[in-house]
């Protein structure tokens, strides 16, 4: 299945269906430019919309950060469905790291793809604990907490930077809400935050509430 039908599915009915990564004499196929293309120029529709459900102002997409977040949201996908790769192979496929630095830009862009991430842990972990894929996985969640909220496991300090941006932050404390997670809250910036939100209404979520209060 090609890249833009793939997002086309995900982000129609949350269905990920995908490809072999590999050929048959074990060589990584590599993403067609003019896929790349299509796929951004779904995205961007995408987001069109996305954007206007958002609290306040969201950042800018970011085409290469977007399309990193893809394409490695597909190889993951492919990973999991095709059991048969090693470690060596695993990390060859996802062995390029984001193009840009963790700015507001780039953290929205990814989370366009990047927010499954919780389901593709759910999966991985399903398959084995001890799969290759899911300790991958489990760096991203490390590595990019707006799209990990609700993965267990996970200890993360949110950049000064990245919690800044209003409408990000907005997003990151009403995942933490509706996810009920409570690992968030070691990082004090991110209790402030949840605590701002709440406000004079604990009964929001009174779970977080509690927590807030005793620590």
């Amino acid at each position: 299945m090609s890249l833009p039908d793939f997002l086309t599915s995900l982000l129609n009915d949350g269905r990920a269906r995908v490809d072999p990564i590999y050929d048959p004499e074990n060589r990584l196929i590599a993403d067609e430019p003019g896929e790349l293309d299509a796929a951004f120029e779904l995205l961007s529709q995408f987001d069109s919309e996305y954007r206007t459900d958002l609290p306040g102002q969201p950042p800018p997409i970011s085409r290469h950060s977007a399309l990193w977040g893809l394409t490695s949201v597909y190889r993951a996908c492919s990973l999991l469905a095709y059991r048969a790769y090693n470690a060596k192979q695993v990390e060859i496929a996802q062995n390029l790291p984001c193009p840009e630095s963790h700015s507001p830009q780039t953290v929205y862009s990814v989370d366009l793809t990047f927010r499954f991430l919780p389901d593709l842990v759910r999966l991985a972990r399903a398959a084995s604990l001890d799969d290759p894929l899911v300790h991958l996985l489990m760096r991203w969640a490390q590595q990019w907490p707006l799209s990990s909220v609700g993965i267990s496991g996970v200890t993360i300090e949110v950049p000064p930077e990245w919690l800044a941006d209003a409408c990000l932050r907005r997003m990151y404390v009403d995942r933490i809400l509706t996810m009920q997670d409570e690992s968030r809250l070691s990082d004090p910036q991110t209790r402030e935050a949840v605590m701002e939100s709440l406000g004079k209404h604990p009964e929001l979520s009174p779970k977080l509430a509690n927590l807030l209060l005793v620590k």
